[in-house]
């Protein structure tokens, strides 16, 4: 496995990374998305790319059968696994929860704030 990619999995950051190919049109419709995610979480989460014709290796030892391929890691622990196009919303929330659950520390106040406001609404939901 790539000693890098295997670096980057491992450390104490959120990891998201998203198996894509070239001529992939779902996948260049993620290109955005993640963008817009990035801006939204900042530090919280870092995003990196792997494009499965050039880094066969990884997508085989991932298993990846279709991409996009989005996969989260923290501490070279596979928190979640999802393959097709997600919405900024879904992968944001998917993001927060992940967040919360590994009691990951954010000290950008924006993104302190998007996740007050999540769990804000997920609170009002589940009163009414």
């Amino acid at each position: 496995m790539n000693a890098k990619f295997n670096d980057i999995i491992n450390s104490n950051d959120l990891v998201l990374v998203d198996f894509y190919a070239d001529w992939c049109g779902p996948c260049k419709m993620m290109s955005p998305i993640l963008q817009e995610v990035k801006t939204n979480l900042k530090e919280a989460v870092k995003i990196i790319k792997v494009n499965v014709d050039q880094h066969q290796d990884l997508a085989s030892h991932f298993m990846v059968r279709g991409v996009p391929t989005l996969m989260l890691f923290k501490t070279g622990k596979m928190l979640w696994r999802q393959s097709g196009v997600l919405s900024s919303k879904d992968l944001t929330d998917i993001l927060y929860q992940k967040l919360l659950e590994n009691k990951i520390p954010i000290s950008d106040k924006s993104v302190i704030i998007g996740l007050a406001k999540k769990i804000n609404s997920n609170f009002l939901k589940r009163d009414s």
